[in-house]
């Protein structure tokens, strides 16, 4: 006999997470004022002694330090495209050899690198309300938070195309696109998506609108929950 199967991603709390009313990040904002939100990215690079300029991209990472995450991958990209314009941050903790590279390679880029091998709530907020872009290089993913909460928060996800990742972010058509994925778990793949991105942050409407199209997504529990009723009410006829 024939099986069907149906996938319905989870959701996040929408009123945990949302920037217009978030106590522990600086600056309030939402998709009207998403202006303002640079103060909070001025403010956090200022606190890290990194380069505060706002028109340099900034990249994070929030993430369990584990082979599933793409570790891997990360650290070779990170280490491959070190000669372009940057800066990243990266929170998390786990396999005690990813947190060492993670530490040395703050130690090897100083200027541009920021890691906290921790978990800390609080600055995962900052980030979400700051970050340019979040780096998901995952293996696998069958649904992810993080992406989600990103979008919300108007940071764009750059992910690996599987699972929950791939059916959560839109990348055509380009007037919809809400972030960028790569198909293939190779540090090559990885490279090349992190570049196209780069250099789309360039056009500042054109980034613009993909903040603001993440940012009008509804990945609420009641989005899921509507899914869920649909299937039921058709399994009852």
């Amino acid at each position: 006999m024939q099986k069907k199967l149906s996938g319905i991603i989870n959701g996040i709390d929408t009123k945990q997470w949302d920037p217009s009313t978030d106590k522990l990040i600086l600056q309030k904002y939402s998709l009207n004022s998403i202006h303002e939100r640079s103060k909070n990215k001025h403010a956090l690079l200022n606190d890290l002694g990194l380069d505060s300029n706002t028109d340099r991209p900034l990249l994070i990472v929030i993430s369990r330090l584990e082979n599933q995450k793409g570790i891997d991958l990360l650290l070779d990209a990170l280490t491959s495209i070190a000669h372009l314009n940057w800066n990243a941050i990266i929170l998390g903790s786990g396999h005690h050899g990813y947190e060492h590279a993670f530490q040395a390679l703050e130690r090897e880029q100083p200027s541009k690198i920021r890691a906290f091998i921790e978990y800390n709530a609080a600055l995962a907020r900052k980030l979400y309300s700051s970050g340019d872009m979040i780096l998901m290089p995952s293996l696998y993913e069958p649904c992810g938070l993080s992406q989600m909460i990103a979008m919300r928060y108007g940071c764009v996800p750059i992910a690996h195309a599987v699972g929950g990742l791939k059916d959560s972010i839109i990348t055509k058509p380009e007037t919809k696109r809400t972030g960028f994925l790569f198909d293939n778990p190779t540090t090559s793949d990885f490279i090349n998506c992190i570049e196209t991105t780069l250099n789309m942050y360039q056009n500042k409407d054109q980034w613009l609108t993909i903040q603001m199209n993440g940012m009008k997504m509804d990945y609420s529990w009641s989005r899921s929950a509507r899914k869920y009723a649909d299937i039921y009410n058709e399994l009852l006829g």
